[in-house]
């Protein structure tokens, strides 16, 4: 099966005319953030059983997600890496890419309990993900910018 491209972080997306930022990723509207990610916690729980997800929280069981959209890793940073032992961070943007990768690795990921590993630049159409290696896709505030033409 093809790989998902990776390659340094030119624009190619819609999305490049967003602010690398909370606001910019959620179009003005960073107040929500807080309450998507407790709701967001919520739900994710729900989907891999309290069981499952307590055991990841606590790194005793290590998974493996992808956030598809990830924009500049707020979802990431905020929840993922906080429940799964790794995550890459799939985004058509390269400014935004760029945002998550600084955001997401380093000093800036200290006390982050998972590590992002994979930065991959492509859109939710063009990936394909590699079998067997993710626990959850996650995919949200990104399904509204797909299209049904090419």
């Amino acid at each position: 099966m093809a790989r998902t491209p990776t390659r340094p972080f030119p624009s190619f997306s819609p999305r490049d005319r967003q602010e690398a930022s909370y606001d910019g990723v959620l179009g003005g509207h960073a107040a929500v953030s807080d309450a998507d990610v407790r709701e967001s916690a919520a739900f994710l729980r729900g989907v891999l059983g309290a069981e499952r997800y307590d055991a990841a929280a606590a790194g005793t069981l290590p998974l493996t997600a992808v956030d598809c959209g990830a924009g500049v890793g707020r979802v990431s940073e905020q929840l993922l890496l906080r429940v799964f032992a790794t995550v890459d961070v799939l985004e058509p943007s390269g400014h935004l890419l760029e945002k998550a990768k600084a955001a997401l690795t380093g000093a800036a990921a200290a006390g982050l309990r998972g590590a992002a590993d994979r930065f991959l630049q492509a859109g939710l159409q063009d990936f394909h993900p590699e079998p067997g290696r993710y626990d959850v896709i996650w995919v949200q505030w990104a399904m509204l910018y797909l299209t049904d033409g090419g």
